[in-house]
C-alpha cells in the first residue's frame, strides 16, 4: 500500500539583500535576518515561522541564526522558532537517508544557476558535503537529485576546496570504520588539516579592510559584481 504524504504550499521570495553585504559579511553570518524578515514582512499570514538550525546545541558557533536569540524577533502576530538544534548534522542526514520523499526532492545546492538536469549541481560546498555523507549512509544511489560523481574525487575535492567542522569529520570517520570503508579514513583525517586552513583563511580575511577585499574581488573576479 502506497503511503500518502501531506502537501505543503511553497511560497518563494526574492530580495536584494546581497547588494548590502556581499563584500563585507558572508552569508553564513547574515542569512537569518533576510529569512526572518521575510516572514515578519508578511505579518498576519504566518502565526509560527520555523527557522532551521545551523548548529546543534553542544556545538554552537557565531552564525546568522541562533537558538539564543532568534525568538527575540517574534512579534504579536508571528512567533519565531529556531528548529533542529537538538540534532547534529550527521543525525539529520541519517533521518533524511531513511525518508523516501527526499530521494527525488532533496535540494541542498547553493548555486541553482549552475544546475543542469538535476536539482543539485553536485559541485558546491553543500552538495559535496551531502553526497559525501550519503555515500557513507549507503543510500546515495537511491537519490536521483545528484549527478553521478566518483566518490574518491568527491572527497579529494572536499578536502582541497572547503573545510568541514571537526565534530562532523569525527562522525564521518566513525561511520567509515563501522562500514569498513577504511580507505577513506586517511583522507578524512587529512580534513582536519583542511579545517584548520579554512579557519585560518577566514580569520585573515576578517582582518582585511573593506577596500582591500573589494579590490581583490574586483580584480580576480571582474564579473562577480554584476552577477551579485
Amino acid at each position: 500500500m502506497r503511503k500518502s504524504y501531506s502537501e505543503i504550499l511553497l511560497l518563494t521570495a526574492k530580495t536584494n539583500i546581497r547588494q548590502f553585504y556581499t563584500y563585507q559579511v558572508g552569508w553564513l553570518y547574515t542569512h537569518g535576518g533576510p529569512l526572518i524578515g521575510t516572514a515578519l514582512l508578511l505579518g498576519k499570514l504566518f502565526r509560527i515561522f520555523y527557522i532551521p538550525a545551523t548548529y546543534d546545541y553542544p556545538n554552537l558557533a557565531p552564525a546568522g541564526t541562533s537558538p539564543l536569540s532568534d525568538h527575540l524577533l517574534s512579534t504579536e502576530y508571528t512567533q519565531i522558532i529556531h528548529h533542529g538544534a537538538s540534532a547534529n548534522r550527521s543525525e539529520k542526514m541519517d533521518y533524511l537517508a531513511r525518508w523516501q520523499p527526499t530521494y527525488e526532492n532533496l535540494r541542498v545546492c547553493i548555486y541553482p544557476q549552475k544546475v543542469t538536469g538535476h536539482l543539485n549541481c553536485g559541485k558546491c560546498e553543500k552538495c559535496i558535503a551531502a553526497m559525501a555523507y550519503l555515500y557513507l549512509c549507503d543510500p546515495i544511489k537511491k537519490y536521483t537529485v545528484f549527478p553521478e560523481r566518483n566518490i574518491l574525487i568527491l572527497y579529494i575535492q572536499w578536502f582541497f576546496n572547503m573545510g568541514a567542522e571537526y565534530n562532523f569529520i569525527t562522525r564521518l570517520i566513525k561511520r567509515a570504520i563501522t562500514l569498513r570503508k577504511l580507505w577513506l579514513v586517511p583522507l578524512l583525517l587529512l580534513m582536519y588539516v583542511g579545517g584548520f586552513l579554512t579557519d585560518t583563511k577566514v580569520k585573515i580575511k576578517s582582518l582585511l579592510p573593506y577596500e582591500i577585499k573589494y579590490w581583490i574581488r574586483t580584480r580576480l573576479s571582474p564579473g562577480r559584481i554584476q552577477k551579485s
